[in-house]
């Protein structure tokens, strides 16, 4: 039996399933479907059995926001993607806002996806205060050193919101430095559980409004799928499952 792929084709029948779920009660199916998923970031190519994954993930934080802000407030409102990697979500929401990232190769390929592009860092954000109305943090606080220090600029350049996603853990781990053969920046440092990031938030001028979890795979519906899940579980623990997390926690963070 060839085990890579017994758990690679597992991981993308349940990731299909849950993708086709989420894109059938949502309004951004076309553009998601034309999307090109295969870029995780702007210089690096993502390995193609993630592309379910990762279009189910960034249609669940599209649709949060859509839940909380309603189509009208979108519509009418300014936007700040800190991190930004690709300009999805900006250009799903049609709006043109700023995507920020420390990379070169990230800024310029958000430049060619017709984003406004500004190279910075999270922790000192080239924004003025109360610079736009919401801001966009997914998917990088876990990768900063000082995560309170990006949330409390993000609460600076933000004058009604944030929203965040960061990956779902069921506990804790603060990991060391090159804990793999990676760029550090490219490596998570703090992996929280749901308590400790409510407890950080504390330490911040932000407020959680709304949370939801965005289930990414389950524990499968066929056999092949259970087993294949079962036997991840057992081996490596509750979170992750064939190189991806299986859930990611939201939040919609308001000025206390």
């Amino acid at each position: 039996m060839n085990l890579k792929r017994f758990f690679t084709s597992a991981l993308a029948t349940n990731s299909q399933r849950i993708l086709e779920a989420r894109l059938s009660s949502g309004r951004f199916r076309a553009l998601l479907e034309a999307e090109d998923m295969q870029r995780a970031y702007a210089d690096i190519v993502a390995d193609d059995q993630m592309s379910p994954v990762r279009r189910s993930f960034v249609a669940a934080r599209l649709q949060f926001i859509d839940d909380v802000l309603g189509p009208a407030e979108i519509a009418r409102s300014t936007f700040v993607d800190v991190g930004d990697s690709d300009g999805i979500f900006l250009r799903a929401l049609g709006k043109r806002g700023i995507g920020l990232n420390y990379t070169d190769g990230s800024t310029r390929y958000l430049m060619e996806r017709g984003v406004t592009a500004v190279r910075g860092d999270a922790v000192r954000l080239p924004i003025a205060d109360d610079g736009c109305d919401y801001t966009f943090c997914f998917e990088t606080l876990e990768h900063l050193p000082s995560p309170m220090l990006a949330l409390n600029e993000l609460a600076r350049v933000s004058r009604k919101g944030v929203f965040v996603s960061v990956p779902g853990v069921s506990q804790t781990t603060v990991h060391r430095a090159g804990y793999l053969d990676r760029p550090q920046p490219l490596l998570h440092v703090f992996e929280l559980s749901d308590a400790h990031w409510r407890a950080v938030f504390t330490h911040t001028p932000l407020t959680v409004a709304r949370a939801e979890t965005a289930d990414v795979v389950d524990a499968g519906r066929s056999l092949h799928e259970r087993i294949a899940s079962a036997l991840w579980r057992w081996r490596y623990g509750p979170d992750v499952y064939c190189g991806t997390f299986r859930k990611f926690q939201l939040y919609y963070l308001t000025k206390s």
